[in-house]
């Protein structure tokens, strides 16, 4: 459980996961609190446009260690 928390420490205090072309400016991260039954595919469907979807759910899986999810951790999702 502890490599969780400090994985999820990893996730939250990081710097943002994707900057966006354009304006020079990146979006503001969106957190996610995951429920039962979420997956990392889904969270990051529904989050990240779709150019962007592949990279950032193997940037997560990367810094997860994996796609499992516990349910009540926070996802910082660009």
């Amino acid at each position: 459980m502890l490599g969780v928390v400090g994985v999820a420490a990893v996730v939250l205090l990081g710097a943002p996961i994707w900057g966006h072309g354009g304006s020079g400016r990146s979006p503001a991260p969106e957190v996610v609190v995951v429920q039962p039954g979420d997956t990392l595919a889904g969270i990051v469907t529904q989050a990240v446009p779709s150019t962007q979807r592949a990279q950032v759910e193997a940037r997560l899986r990367r810094e997860l260690g994996g796609t499992v999810l516990v349910p009540g951790e926070r996802l910082v999702v660009p």
